[in-house]
């Protein structure tokens, strides 16, 4: 069974340690705890310590009070106006896609996570 760390704030060497420990682990990322250029540098040593790096994008709470999330590349166009409740907006496609190529360019992860909370039809596009 894989094993998956969810980052929490300050865990960043703890989870390298632990990685290297246990190569293969997996370490969920999150915006919350770190900054864009820290969220790189991190999964560069995740993944150097032997371990695979996701990162939950928390794209679904673009009007949170934390202001380190929106902070991330993949908001530039859409924080404001973006909805959870519609999910047919333009801007949500351009989100999507910015999330992914943030994830897939910027931390070289092999798999991507895309919440949609609010969508009743899920669908590969």
């Amino acid at each position: 069974m894989p094993f998956y760390l969810q980052q929490g704030h300050g865990m960043r060497s703890l989870q390298v340690e632990f990685v290297a420990q246990f190569p293969g682990t997996s370490v969920i990322m999150s915006p919350r705890c770190c900054t864009p250029d820290q969220a790189k540098r991190h999964a560069r040593e995740i993944s150097k310590a032997g371990g695979r790096v996701l990162f939950d994008p928390q794209f679904y709470d673009p009007h949170t009070p934390s202001e380190r999330i929106l902070t991330y590349p993949y908001w530039i166009t859409c924080a404001e106006g973006f909805s959870t409740q519609d999910f047919q907006q333009d801007c949500v496609e351009d989100l999507c896609s910015r999330v992914v190529e943030y994830q897939t360019s910027e931390l070289n992860v092999g798999e991507v996570i895309l919440p949609g909370r609010y969508t009743n039809s899920p669908t590969e596009n």
